[in-house]
């Protein structure tokens, strides 16, 4: 059942009509791969698309390692506040970190065989096992604050949710929670200091020690009451929820969404750099304006334009990386030698790409950390396109004698 026309979106929600209350039909919105600026685009775009379109559920398909935890956080707040009446999360390989917090936004869980939920702790950039370091208190505070509300708004065990977050905190199974009207099934340390009971008295079963986050398979958050229901598919995730598997339309991606995310991929980045890198250098060692500049102009537009849509880069950014060009432009054309308008063209323009390769949002410090692994791209790509010229003046000094003289030239100055 497809629909022939969608009628444009309005950007305020509130402007969109009230949705019936029926489980069908319903839109199935697939999440994969890693959590981030382009996430919460799609998933707006598709809390919109649901309520204008008046179809009752949403089912969010996640299959995802985590991500950016304030893109997430503002994409749970938008769930949680878009009034559709069925919001369901179906878990089909894994929803981590971020992913989790996705899965607690919606009203309803249900987990594919096999996949597993969990694993919240908070990271940042920093000079750690792959670049990333455990956040400071400031930073885990609100990420567990918000998972432990949207735990008590939801019905799942608060202190498993929080356990998703803190790995300082002791999580039990009290055995006999009746006899202890102030803890639930589930209760950390700190909500038996919070209840005032002292633990030794508590019949219990340690169910994740300090020094671990919460991580819990399929059949685990069953038995848990993190997940109404496990199946083996998505059809069979329907039918757990009462609905005709025939009535979940998929809503992809548009095809702005997807090349946006293609050009904002790590590698095509980094490949999309380097050739506008080394046509510009190219045009650089030769007079007037030719294919390499067309070439690096596309590039880098593409680069820009690309990141931008995606939430990455702005305007500003572009503009200094304008700014640094002038300057090596003019360094080389109007300024004998090598000096301090070409180092600081090309700090600036270094400082830009990686800029413009970071989420847009945070303060200066966070952006400052996450900062670092696109800075090393961004050299990356630097050096790449300089070893690739270097090769091609090696590789074809016949083909192009006047293009390889005036490399060794400039290299020379």
């Amino acid at each position: 059942m497809g629909r022939r026309h969608a009628p444009p979106l309005p950007d305020d929600p509130h402007a969109l009509p009230d949705v019936p209350v029926e489980i069908a039909p319903a839109y199935r919105a697939r999440i994969a791969g890693p959590i981030d600026a382009r996430t919460l685009r799609f998933v707006s775009r598709v809390l919109r698309r649901c309520q204008a379109d008046g179809y009752p559920t949403l089912i969010l398909d996640l299959d995802t390692p985590g991500g950016d935890a304030l893109a997430a956080l503002e994409i749970s707040q938008r769930i949680e506040e878009a009034p559709i009446p069925h919001k369901i999360a179906f878990v089909r390989g894994k929803a981590l970190s971020a992913g989790a917090i996705l899965a607690l936004s919606c009203d309803r869980i249900v987990m594919q065989e096999g996949s597993m939920i969990g694993d919240c702790l908070v990271m940042v950039p920093g000079p750690g096992p792959g670049g990333m370091v455990e956040a400071e208190e400031k930073h885990v505070a609100p990420v567990a604050a918000r998972m432990r509300a949207l735990a008590a708004r939801h019905g799942v065990p608060e202190a498993l949710a929080e356990g998703m977050v803190r790995k300082e905190r002791e999580v039990f199974e009290i055995l006999h929670p009746e006899r202890h009207p102030g803890l639930d099934r589930f209760a950390s340390d700190a909500d038996f200091a919070r209840a005032g009971i002292d633990p030794a008295a508590v019949e219990k079963r340690l169910l994740v020690p300090r020094g671990e986050v919460v991580t819990l398979h399929a059949r685990e958050a069953l038995r848990v009451g993190l997940a109404e229901a496990t199946a083996p598919d998505f059809a069979a995730a329907c039918r757990a929820i009462g609905l005709d598997p025939k009535d979940a339309e998929e809503l992809p991606p548009l095809w702005a969404e997807s090349v946006v995310a293609w050009i904002t991929d790590p590698w095509v980045s980094l490949i999309l750099l380097a050739i506008g890198m080394m046509a510009m250098y190219t045009e650089i060692t030769q007079p007037g304006f030719g294919i390499g500049g067309c070439v690096a102009l596309a590039c880098f537009g593409t680069w820009f334009v690309g990141h931008q849509l995606g939430a990455y880069a702005q305007y500003w950014e572009a503009a200094i990386f304008v700014v640094g060009l002038a300057l090596i432009l003019l360094e080389v054309f109007v300024i004998p030698g090598f000096g301090v308008a070409g180092a600081a063209g090309a700090i600036l323009m270094i400082g830009a790409l990686a800029l413009g390769s970071t989420p847009a949002g945070g303060s200066a410090g966070e952006v400052a950390r996450a900062a670092g692994a696109p800075l090393g791209r961004v050299l990356g790509a630097f050096l790449l396109s300089f070893a690739l010229f270097a090769g091609m003046m090696a590789d074809f000094p016949r083909a192009a004698p006047v293009f390889r003289e005036s490399m060794m030239a400039w290299l020379l100055d």
